[in-house]
Formats: C-alpha cells, structure tokens, sequence
C-alpha cells in the first residue's frame, strides 16, 4: 500500500501542467466604476498563440479593461467598462478574430460589485473554493509557516512558496472533491490499522510527526484523506487495472476531465498574485 500511495504522488506531481479549470475573480486595479464581467466559450484555440491573439485583438477594443482565456477550457473572461462597449460587441471581435465566441454568462457592474465584496468577505477567513469544499486561511498559512521556519522571508521567496503550496493543495482538494461525488469514506478502524503500519516503519515516528506535521491529529487528517482519494481511484477510476502505463494514460485522462468540470476560486487578493507568478497552471483563468 505504501508504494501505491507514492506512485499515486508521483502520478499527480507529473500532472501538475493540466490544472487550469477554475476561475479566479478579480478585479483591475484602478478599474472603471462601470466595469461589469462577461464569460465566453470560445472555439479555435489550439495553443498559446491563440490566446495571445485574442488578448492583441481585445486590447485594442476600447472599453476592455483585462482579459483571461483558458485553453483547458476553451473559455474566456473579460472585464469590461459597460458604459463603453457591451458583451455582444466583445464576442463579435472575438470571433472576427477567428475564435467563435459565445456569451454563457453576464455580470453587470452592480452584481460584478457585489461579487467582488463577496470575495473580499471570503478572503477573510478562507483563501480559495474548489468545487464546494472550502480553503481555510488558518490551514493554508500553517502550511506556509511550515516552509519558512526560520520565521520572515523575502517578499519574492514568499510569493514562491504560496504558489507552490496551492498546487499542492488545489491538486490535493480536486482529489478529495472527486472522492466526495463519488460518496467514498474510509472507517477509523481502517485509519488505526493504516496509522499503526505507518509508525512501525519509522524510527522516532511521533517526533516526525511533530515535526513535519504539526501534530498527530493533523497527520491523521491528512491520512484519512489520502485513503479516501485512492479508494476513489482504485474503485472509479482504474478499475482493477493493474499495468502502470495504461493507468498514468487513465488518470491523466481521468484528471483533465476532473480540471475541466471542477469551479476553482481563489479569494486571498497576494495568492491570486502569487499563483499568477508561479504561472499557476492556468488557473489564473479557467
């Protein structure tokens, strides 16, 4: 079981670059009072040129005030001056450019406002939503506190390290998501028998504990959700298919789709730039 678990890391760590489902809200800095939002499926996009020409077109419409395409999702986001230009004149220039654009949604500024004071109201005590399961800031800054021990970083290297860490807990959250859909759960008992093989292979397994993870309790949670995302694979996923090839082709597959159809929103306004930063696999956009 545990060389299952470490291949299972190594499979989500090589498919890190697919991420790129979710939305981030935000807004522009020094943005226009009327600035209202609009979402589009966008067709034609093949690679990063595609994007580029959109942004070159969109960016000389004016009235456009920032622009977010997703080749994973074949979507795109624009914020706009409302006052200035509408949502239908901006789809027409898309498609003008070659990329047929279709509205799926539409904020205007007054409900892209109040989205936004929700996100601010968010942030305060969560730093991202993916799917329905909820980022908690204190989980996510004791994580951060956890790569800096030696107390103040510099801003750049702590930029770094936020990015890294929501990558690894935005791929750990679409796992437990998926596992939710699918009802999974795992008794204590299986966690007590899984705990006790763990600690009879490691020598001064509670210091370890202590210090890697905090404390016992915490490494149990983590634990528990780790049986939970392979008991969702094993069951629904894989199959009983034992070739290691055909099962990295399955997951990858399994995953984009996962990415694809799972909402990501990132409230915390410095983890928005960080993860930009870090290039965040796409999920700046969606």
């Amino acid at each position: 079981m545990k060389k299952r678990n470490f291949a299972l890391a190594a499979v989500v760590v090589a498919t890190a670059v697919l991420l790129g489902a979710g939305w981030v809200v935000w807004s522009p800095a020094g943005g226009p009072a009327q600035a209202a939002m609009a979402e589009f499926q966008i067709d034609n996009l093949t690679c990063g040129s595609c994007v580029a020409n959109i942004e070159k077109t969109l960016g000389k419409v004016k009235g456009v005030e920032s622009v977010n395409v997703s080749l994973t999702s074949n979507r795109g986001r624009v914020v706009f001056d409302q006052a200035r230009i509408s949502s239908a004149a901006i789809g027409q220039a898309i498609t003008t450019a070659g990329y047929p654009a279709r509205l799926t949604n539409e904020l205007s500024a007054a409900e892209y406002l109040d989205l936004q004071t929700e996100q601010t109201l968010m942030s305060q005590k969560y730093v991202a939503r993916v799917g329905d399961r909820f980022v908690t800031r204190e989980d996510f800054e004791t994580q951060v506190r956890s790569k800096s021990p030696d107390g103040e970083l510099a801003a750049d290297q702590a930029d770094r390290i936020r990015a890294a860490i929501w990558q690894e807990v935005l791929q750990r959250e679409l796992l437990l998501a998926a596992a939710e859909r699918s009802n999974i759960t795992v008794q204590e008992g299986e966690i007590d028998l899984r705990f006790k093989e763990i600690s009879g292979e490691h020598a001064g397994f509670e210091q370890l504990i202590a210090t890697r993870y905090g404390s016992m309790q915490a490494f149990r949670e983590l634990l528990r959700q780790d049986m939970v995302i392979n008991r969702n694979l094993e069951e629904h996923v894989f199959r009983e298919i034992s070739s290691p090839l055909e099962r990295q082709k399955i997951f990858q597959s399994w995953y984009t789709d996962l990415v694809q159809t799972t909402d990501v929103v990132i409230f915390d306004p410095r983890l928005k730039m960080a993860s930009a930063k870090g290039g965040c696999g796409g999920g700046c956009c969606g």
